[in-house]
């Protein structure tokens, strides 16, 4: 498995990971999400050393990635396509990033597998962002490695792509492969990734099974009256958590819909429209990270 145990990075004064553990099963997805400069793309790169941690390591099979001898066989990766070289052939990418890790060239098959057969003889310069993403995924499976780490790999893919890496992700796992994923779409992760890990200003703030936070999740009720305020405030009495939402509804959590109903109907509150929403993946995501759609009630 990959496992990352209390990864720390500052530069100057500003940390940019703190004490990062979580671990990359081995046969398991593991979508890596969080905003923007979260410590996402940082976490990853200390990972495969490209930039090193002042405090902790993150390590493959128990083996730090600078000790990999041919690591492209051990670790494929993705951070980010625009390395790849925009003079050479698509085909010439692949032969040269096989020659040097000493893995056999095997061009054509990847570029079928990765649907790019019909551009093994274009130059990179050529390709747009999602054949570009395309390559770089065949680059990282060059040496049909135990572990994967992509980096916003949906980036420039076409809903057509994305669905194409969505089937080729789930084969890898199925065959063994601890993927390490990164992505911005929480939606697409959950209907790849077997584990959850949020990492919000630095600090991984959840970690755990989509099953497990299954559990955790709770319907929302929904519901709308002339008297907002009075039933946020009623529902809270009842150990409930109440706000609204950018329409003027009220979001109620911990009670039930018929909860509600009896609450508002003792206090002669009309309700004009009472419904329950299940809470999606987005929603635990956002709860985690501190961010909602919804604005406290007074």
């Amino acid at each position: 498995m990959i496992t990352f145990e209390n990864v720390s990075k500052t530069i100057g004064h500003r940390p940019i990971i703190v004490d990062v553990s979580f671990v990359v099963p081995d046969g398991r997805v593991t979508g890596f999400v969080g905003p923007n400069g979260a410590g996402k793309s940082t976490s990853m790169r200390v990972a495969l050393g490209l930039t090193s941690a002042q405090q902790g390591q993150a390590l493959f099979d128990g083996r730090d990635y600078r000790s990999l001898r041919l690591p492209l066989r051990e670790v494929g990766s993705l951070l980010d396509a625009r390395w790849l070289m925009p003079n050479l052939r698509a085909r010439d990418v692949l032969d040269y990033c096989a020659r040097t890790q000493g893995v056999t060239p095997r061009s054509t098959s990847l570029l079928a597998l990765v649907g790019l057969a019909d551009a093994g003889d274009r130059r990179v310069g050529q390709l747009s962002l999602g054949m570009r993403q395309r390559l770089g995924i065949a680059v990282a499976l060059l040496g049909s490695p135990r572990h994967l780490i992509l980096d916003e790999p949906l980036n420039g893919l076409d809903p057509g792509g994305i669905a194409w890496l969505r089937d080729l992700i789930r084969q890898l796992r199925d065959e063994g492969v601890g993927i390490l994923l990164s992505s911005h779409i929480v939606s697409e992760l959950a209907l790849i990734a077997d584990n959850i890990v949020v990492i919000n200003k630095g600090r991984i703030v959840l970690d755990g099974t989509l099953d497990e936070l299954a559990i955790q999740s709770r319907p929302h009720v929904l519901a709308r009256t002339e008297r907002p305020d009075d039933l946020a405030q009623a529902t809270r009495a009842r150990g409930a958590t109440s706000a609204h939402d950018v329409t003027g509804r009220v979001v109620i959590s911990g009670l039930t819909a018929r909860e509600v109903f009896h609450v508002a109907a003792h206090l002669g509150i009309a309700l004009d429209e009472l419904t329950t929403r299940e809470r999606s993946l987005d929603d635990i995501y956002r709860d985690a990270i501190g961010e909602t759609i919804i604005q406290e009630g007074e």
